[in-house]
């Protein structure tokens, strides 16, 4: 794919944001993450914009935060939506100003100031590229990469798989033996029942006490299926740990109120009875920790992987490159199952 042309497409969007009068409409931590990353870019904002009228006048970072019913002229300025409540926020904005076009901003887990493209990270991308088994993996790269390059959420649209984990990349994938790292509430094991697929037994990984509570529930009635309140990661030990109150961004963190116990995939599976025919992971950025520490026993029992590579902006390629360049008979794909920039997985299949 032509790399370059992002590039320039971000050198317009800057050109762009700088020449009108610019709103970011979102005072959570998606707005300030967008202020943070203009304000790097030496952009500057007229004001953030908020659908709470008691925020009416106070400021943000000394801009005034404003209802968009109160600024005048809005269809004429910049706007970017940046809160996951942005297709309520869309569809007010289109009853208020038909003709304003806004752009998105949505926030990663970490890593956040990688969000726009930058030519460092080219090269690892041509490699990327080339590596790829399908061409629709290479349009999902070049989806994501230009997203992030004109904040136009369109682009997802244009991959969207609602398929997750059971589309046609692992049509003929062995998931007799599953393990579910960052089983959250025993979602993925639900969707296992209602794709049809059946395994013999289910490893599930949770180390947030109230996500396990209700994985645990998920499984009880399950035949071979068991649930550890424990991470996974790079190392054994225990790590720091903030529960989120949606419970689905739970992660690791040094300001988090929990210590928990931190397993190696390696260290399971060595005493395991079942070894790996499916890996899935998605655990909030310390996806790659977890391949890490579980690569001996990937390498010797040759497991399908579904690994979660949209935590951070550089995992796009930091993921898929660091399986390739340890498991080299292992086919890549990507594939998008949000239209957000949430839900990128990597679909490692070995041949």
């Amino acid at each position: 794919m032509e790399l370059q042309s992002c590039l320039e497409l971000r050198e317009e969007l800057f050109e762009k944001l700088r020449n009108k009068p610019l709103y970011i409409y979102g005072t959570g931590s998606s707005g300030e993450g967008i202020y943070n990353l203009l304000q790097k870019k030496n952009i500057n904002i007229e004001g953030f914009l908020d659908s709470n009228q008691e925020l009416e006048g106070s400021e943000k970072n000394g801009k005034k935060i404003c209802h968009p019913s109160n600024v005048t002229n809005l269809e004429s300025c910049n706007v970017i939506i940046a809160s996951w409540f942005w297709r309520d926020i869309e569809n007010l904005l289109r009853s208020l100003f038909p003709k304003l076009a806004p752009m998105f901003y949505f926030h990663y887990v970490t890593e956040v100031d990688d969000f726009f493209i930058d030519e460092s990270e080219i090269p690892e991308l041509e490699r990327l590229s080339f590596v790829l088994a399908d061409n629709k993996s290479q349009d999902v790269l070049k989806a994501i990469l230009s997203y992030r390059s004109t904040l136009c959420k369109d682009f997802f649209n244009t991959v969207f798989d609602e398929n997750q984990y059971f589309g046609e990349v692992t049509a003929n994938v062995d998931f007799s033996h599953f393990y579910d790292v960052g089983a959250y509430n025993g979602d993925t094991v639900r969707a296992l029942k209602n794709n049809a697929v059946t395994c013999d037994t289910i490893h599930s990984f949770e180390p947030d006490p109230k996500n396990y509570a209700k994985l645990f529930d998920t499984i009880e009635s399950l035949s071979g299926a068991f649930a550890y309140n424990v991470a996974v990661g790079a190392k054994a030990g225990s790590l720091s740990f903030a529960p989120a109150a949606n419970g689905y961004a739970s992660k690791a963190s040094v300001d988090g109120t929990l210590n928990v116990e931190i397993i190696t995939l390696d260290e399971f599976i060595e005493s395991a009875k079942y070894k790996p025919s499916v890996i899935k992971v998605d655990v909030e950025g310390m996806d790659l920790d977890v391949l890490k520490g579980g690569l001996i026993s990937i390498r010797k029992y040759r497991p399908s992987l579904m690994i979660s590579c949209y935590h951070a902006p550089r995992h796009l390629h930091e993921i898929p490159l660091w399986i390739k360049d340890n498991l080299p008979d292992y086919d890549i794909f990507l594939r998008h199952h949000r239209n957000t920039s949430l839900e990128t997985v990597c679909y490692a299949i070995p041949r």
